[in-house]
């Protein structure tokens, strides 16, 4: 069963019943208006989002999908839009 709390969907907005949801953690910190989102060929997802599924660290992720080259900081040719 995976841990839930209650979250707002417009964090503009108070707690009640037509503005709240069940969500996870995960799911809250991926609603984050400071969060960082990447666009790779068409699709777009948090730094966070992009390192699980690429299995890869923050940090090496940002690196190579914004086209930097991690151990020289020179940009190479990627297809970030």
């Amino acid at each position: 069963i995976k841990q839930t709390t209650i979250e707002r969907i417009d964090s503009g907005k108070n707690y009640c019943p037509s503005n709240c949801r069940w969500a996870t953690y995960t799911e809250q910190a991926n609603n984050r208006k400071n969060n960082l989102f990447i666009e790779y060929r068409g699709e777009k997802r948090t730094l966070a989002n992009w390192a699980k599924l690429l299995k890869m660290a923050k940090h090496k992720t940002y690196h190579k999908l914004t086209g930097l080259n991690y151990n020289t900081n020179k940009p190479n040719k990627c297809d970030i839009i």
